[in-house]
């Protein structure tokens, strides 16, 4: 792949995250009416990705709010077990996936204004930090060790 192909690449990949930047910070501050209600499985309904992105959450939801170390990873196998694009709860990696090993498969965490879900686990010696799922691995270098407020949303 030449340099001109790899500079369009990058250039849509950022235009489409910024794109999903901007639609979920408008979604966040919709007010969502009582009757709404979310489904059983949050896995099943609530997919993040470039395509399509739908927002889980709800005004009227008792949030959690608390600090952690976020960091990025990526299906690299020095970063993962054997099976690099299937997480630990069985399901294929994809864009909006978060590993953690303090809260439960299908918990709905607000990262940096994104709505992502727990569907992967660290190593243990990391404790209670926080992993998002990148595409690359250049990706989860660029986004690099973070202190953050994350709202737990379910």
């Amino acid at each position: 792949m030449n340099y001109e192909t790899q500079l369009k690449i990058h250039f849509w990949g950022m235009v489409i995250i910024a794109v999903v930047v901007i639609v979920s910070i408008i979604v966040l501050f919709i007010p969502r009416t009582a009757s709404q209600t979310l489904p059983e499985r949050h896995s099943q309904f609530y997919e993040i990705s470039y395509a399509s992105w739908q927002s889980p959450v709800r005004m009227d939801w008792q949030s959690e709010k608390f600090w952690r170390i976020v960091t990025g990873y990526s299906s690299t196998p020095d970063q993962t077990d054997d099976t690099p694009f299937i997480t630990a709860s069985g399901q294929r990696v994809r864009l909006g996936i978060v590993a953690t090993n303090e809260f439960p498969f299908g918990i709905l965490l607000l990262i940096d204004g994104l709505i992502y879900e727990v569907q992967d686990r660290t190593n243990a010696r990391y404790g209670y930090r926080i992993d998002i799922w990148f595409p690359t691995r250049a990706e989860a270098l660029a986004w690099g060790k973070r202190t953050l407020e994350i709202t737990k949303l379910n």
